[in-house]
């Protein structure tokens, strides 16, 4: 039962961090996005959850799947 607790805690300390650091890199995308898109297209400033979807989106778009990388 100590291993599972032991398991779970690092899991759970695993996605925490994983989470904490895709946060803490949604942030440039809102300063590049409010920087750069609101005097080129005219569109609105976005915050830093609308930065996280969207940086969540363009690597869940854009992230190659090499499939057949073991052949």
């Amino acid at each position: 039962m100590e291993d599972f607790y032991k398991w779970g805690g690092i899991i759970v300390g695993l996605v925490l961090i994983v989470l904490f650091l895709s946060l803490i890199l949604a942030f440039p995308v809102k300063w590049c996005w409010n920087v750069v898109m609101p005097y080129l297209f005219e569109l609105k400033e976005i915050g830093w959850g609308q930065a996280w979807c969207l940086s969540f989106l363009a690597s869940a778009f854009f992230k190659s799947s090499n499939i057949n990388s073991g052949k």
